[in-house]
């Protein structure tokens, strides 16, 4: 044996340690690596489009101070402009299905301004690079739209007067009441909470019922075998759990039916809910308006007339935003997957282990040690 001096590895060395520790490296390598290449085969693109607003104050033509921008761009974020966009679009069907994708609308979607310009940013990343410019530019248009029509609403009160402010009031009214009377009946602030209660028990029935679909075929194939084997008795047992636990999925199916419409009723409250408020909220603001235009200072109490038009409209992008960066996540991984077989390999390897007294080399070798020889630069003694 001989007991030379520590020195680095070379990829000799290296490729013997890989060769001695094939399996396990092999092993290692394919647990790092593939899971991160279906992790980046299953990522999908995603495309980003951006249009931009220009909001300037109707008397000034002055960008809009920092709180009044706020506004504005809660006026963009609105349940009930997103809702108006899935609808305009097509991006879902049924009233469920509608809040769903306006809730994915208002996380995907990003307004921000910026200040002292009186610009607003609408960004969204979307599937395709169509829907994305389509979302972003629906949006501002229906903004567009209702600042246009506030400030024609506005002309038309200096032209009326205060004749129509009485029927404003009456609107109000109305649709403050026809809330109020629904909260009442349907109890509206706990909507949400019911929602929830009926998606649990539906999906706690959808379990229980396929739990007793796997115990209808257990028990079938129990009955079969008894019969099989002339067990009366054993068979007639069978048979009486197998008319339970149907009688038993019929209750099941039946409840299940009854939530699921449960459900969607819910969905139908939760959407008239959400109208009634946009309404309200339409009607305080053509109430304020015209009170303001009404009155004798003429100014418009908490509502700010603004000139809006478009800056900048979306374009369809032909790279996506992300998902061109999978061939270099591919590489990273079979780089990682690589270092990771590599150093298990060197860990698991024997030759690698540390020989510094000649009882190591006895134990090593299996053999006695009858004599050294210490290797210098120099000479051999």
């Amino acid at each position: 044996a001989a007991h030379s001096r520590a020195g680095g590895q070379g990829p000799v060395e290296w490729a013997g340690t890989l060769k001695r520790n094939r399996r396990l490296a092999s092993l290692v390598f394919l647990a790092v690596f593939v899971p991160a290449a279906i992790w980046v085969w299953m990522m999908r693109p995603s495309y980003e489009a951006t249009a931009q607003v220009v909001v300037k104050s109707s008397e000034s033509s002055a960008a809009l101070p920092a709180q009044a921008m706020v506004a504005e761009v809660e006026k963009i974020r609105r349940e009930a402009t997103l809702r108006r966009v899935v609808e305009m679009l097509g991006m879902a069907e049924g009233e469920a299905e509608i809040a769903r994708a306006a809730a994915e609308l208002a996380r995907a979607l990003r307004v921000g301004s910026v200040p002292a310009t009186g610009v607003i940013t609408l960004q969204y990343e979307g599937r395709t690079p169509e829907q994305s410019a389509d979302v972003v530019n629906t949006l501002a248009g229906l903004y567009l739209d209702r600042a246009e029509s506030m400030r024609r609403a506005a002309a038309e009160s200096r032209e009326s007067g205060r004749g129509e402010l009485q029927g404003f009031e009456q609107e109000l009214q109305r649709t403050r009441d026809e809330l109020a009377e629904f909260r009442k009946r349907n109890e509206g602030a706990l909507l949400d909470t019911q929602k929830d209660a009926a998606l649990g028990r539906s999906e706690q029935l959808a379990a229980d019922l396929k739990r007793l679909d796997v115990q209808l075929r257990e028990t079938e194939r129990r009955v079969d075998a008894a019969r099989s084997r002339q067990q009366a008795t054993e068979a007639e047992q069978a048979e009486g759990q197998l008319a339970a636990l149907r009688q038993r999925r019929e209750q099941v199916v039946e409840q299940l039916r009854a939530a699921e419409g449960w459900r969607s009723q819910l969905d139908r409250l939760a959407a008239r809910h959400a109208e009634l408020q946009a309404a309200v909220e339409a009607a305080e603001e053509n109430y304020i308006l015209y009170q303001g235009e009404g009155s004798e200072d003429g100014e418009a109490a908490n509502v700010l007339l603004v000139n809006a038009s478009m800056a900048q409209r979306a374009t369809a992008q032909e790279a996506p935003q992300r998902g061109f960066e999978q061939p270099m996540l591919l590489l990273l991984s079979l780089l990682a997957a690589a270092c990771a077989a590599l150093g298990a390999a060197v860990l698991a390897d024997p030759a690698q282990t540390p020989v510094s007294h000649v009882a190591d080399i006895a134990t090593a070798a299996g053999v006695p040690v009858l004599m050294m020889i210490e290797e210098t630069q120099s000479h051999v003694s």
